[in-house]
């Protein structure tokens, strides 16, 4: 067992930090062939030219060697808290394979406003991300990482995606395909709130709760909208196209949209305008 470890790390010439303290690490149950059951805390700082960030991490879990052969090492995440600056988040899954990683990861990651994200970013006061959980898993193999699935819900919305991706320098372009799906349904918008968002619109507008059900796909010849399906009150349209990458010529653009007659009176009203 290791208790009240501690290190420092400094890049003077940037000006980054990092320091770890309190880290404590248990083992038990060190025999060959049976998982050993570990768990793994700290605490941490991170100082950078203008930002700091601390928080604490907690680790549980079994680290499996399948016979102390590292090609067959699992390691069970039964659960990982990460707080960041307040902001916690939870993760447990498996990791197995170091030669071939393959991963299969719960996540839950909680409600992020403009207070919160403005300790990691620049972000404009409206921006808003709900509380959401997910699953991911992904697998390493041959230069190509390939995203089995994804899926991540909240309140508000469900998004999936799966495919390939060819790792920086390796693999090859034509592995890169990505399909990807979201199906919303987002809340009415105050005047106040679409000002907040547009600041520079001479018009005063609400926005109605509006449902969006939309497919897409990314591969090496560009980006496929196969369907775009999106109601905000009385108005409803649908929209699909494709953007082409231009790997053999200039990029170009193909995109087609339907929508329904409104009246304008009902327009109006729905989106409650005002000069």
């Amino acid at each position: 067992n290791v208790k009240s470890g501690s290190f420092r790390y400094e890049d003077k010439a940037a000006g980054f930090a990092l320091g770890v303290s309190s880290l404590t690490l248990r083992l038990a149950n060190i025999k060959p062939g049976e998982p050993v059951s570990t768990a793994i805390s700290f605490r941490y700082a991170a100082n950078s030219p203008g930002r700091a960030l601390s928080g604490q991490a907690d680790f549980l879990g079994r680290l499996n060697l399948k016979g102390w052969s590292s090609t067959r090492t699992v390691v069970e995440i039964q659960q990982l808290a990460l707080d960041c600056s307040g902001i916690k988040a939870s993760i447990k899954g498996t990791l197995e394979d170091p030669s071939a990683p393959k991963a299969d990861l719960q996540f839950a990651v909680p409600e992020l406003g403009p207070e919160q994200l403005g300790r990691f970013l620049k972000s404009p006061p409206w921006v808003h991300f709900p509380a959401m959980t997910g699953r991911a898993r992904i697998a390493v193999s041959s230069g190509v990482l390939e995203l089995v699935g994804l899926e991540a819900k909240s309140e508000y919305f469900m998004f999936r995606a799966s495919g390939t991706w060819p790792m920086q320098g390796q693999g090859q372009d034509s592995s890169r395909a990505l399909s990807a799906e979201l199906s919303a349904s987002l809340p009415s918008l105050t005047r106040k709130q679409v000002k907040d968002m547009l600041p520079a619109a001479g018009a005063s507008i609400s926005l109605p709760p509006s449902q969006i059900q939309a497919a897409a796909r990314w591969d090496s010849e560009g980006i496929t909208l196969s369907s775009a399906a999106i109601q905000a009150g009385p108005l409803a349209f649908d929209l699909r196209g494709r953007l082409a990458s231009g790997t053999e010529g200039p990029a170009s653009m193909n995109f087609s949209a339907n929508s329904k007659a409104v009246a304008l009176d009902e327009l109006l009203r729905a989106f409650s305008i005002a000069s």
